[in-house]
């Protein structure tokens, strides 16, 4: 987020920039699920939800890299909201 100056930004904004650039959310945070559910957008952006607790990066890179290929076939598939357990 800080790539692209959204760091401190609302949630909307953050969900407008992914609609606007095809860009993934990858979240630990249930708001963008929720708001997934009842947007109106005709492309709305897939979202990652990630299932798991308080971690390092170094380990959540690897618990993430393990589960890639499952998410990407998820993707593949059409899916726009995937929980990452």
């Amino acid at each position: 987020m800080n790539d692209i100056g959204l760091r401190e930004a609302e949630d909307t904004a953050i969900w407008e920039q992914a609609v606007s650039t095809g860009a993934a959310l990858v979240t630990k945070d249930e708001d963008f699920v929720a708001r997934a559910a009842h947007a109106g957008d005709a492309n709305p952006p897939v979202i990652l939800w990630l299932r798991v607790g308080n971690t390092t990066n170094r380990v959540l890179r690897v618990w993430l890299d393990e589960r890639l290929a499952g998410i990407l076939d998820l993707v593949n598939q059409g899916n726009r909201v995937i929980e990452v357990i």
